[in-house]
């Protein structure tokens, strides 16, 4: 099969409706902002304001640092100071990426235990994948004939789930299901390498350590 190496220079326009416990709105999302705002810069030639938009961003870029001991910092300023414009997207999907995964790890840390953090993070994963990844996972499957875009819903469904519900009023509450909830994550990790094998990604999620990058070999 021909390597998937690049990410589409898609910009989503389109805003949904935000589920209850995330955040922010997806319109107020630092990371989505930045990342929006960086690939429209370079798509434009704007090259000063993309690399305003990735110093706009250091705090995630420390946060990945510190959690799986990954640095992207100096790919995403290198190739905004080459005026590439498929490296950068690449470079800022990735950092999305990582931050979706990021979520997931912190409620693994946890066991899943907060109900009302896991909630918003296990969301914050699905905003990020549908309005970031999802358009070039679609692409690959209309070019492979595959469905990882249905099996990464699926996932998010099952971590959105797997965290419990309070019910109303205690009518309906779930405990959550930490061991279902880090099938799922596990899966979206293994699903995302698949899909963009240039990606770099964590060894594995939930480490009390960072564990450093998965090394994977760039080609599925």
């Amino acid at each position: 099969m021909r390597a998937f190496s690049h990410i589409a220079v898609i910009v989503p326009l389109f805003s949904l409706i935000l589920p209850q416990g995330y955040g922010y709105s997806r319109q107020e999302d630092p990371l989505l902002k930045a990342f929006k705002h960086a690939v429209r810069s370079a798509r434009d030639k704007e090259w000063a304001d993309a690399e305003r938009a990735t110093k706009g961003v250091a705090w995630q870029l420390e946060e990945l640092r510190d959690d799986f001991g990954i640095d992207l910092s100096d790919a995403v300023a290198e190739a905004t100071a080459k005026h590439d414009l498929q490296a950068t997207a690449n470079a800022w999907a990735n950092l999305v990426a990582l931050a979706l995964l990021q979520k997931l790890h912190w409620n693994l840390r946890e066991k899943v235990a907060r109900f009302v953090p896991a909630r918003a993070r296990a969301r914050s994963a699905t905003v990020y994948y549908e309005d970031v990844l999802a358009g070039n996972v679609r692409a690959r499957d209309e070019r492979d004939g595959t469905d990882h875009h249905g099996a990464m819903l699926a996932l998010l469904k099952e971590v959105r789930e797997s965290v419990g519900s309070e019910g109303l009023f205690g009518v309906g509450a779930r405990e959550p299901e930490p061991e279902r909830f880090a099938r799922a994550a596990d899966g979206i990790l293994a699903l995302v390498r698949k899909v963009f094998p240039f990606f770099v990604t964590p060894k594995r999620l939930g480490a009390a350590t960072p564990v450093g990058e998965h090394e994977g070999d760039g080609d599925e």
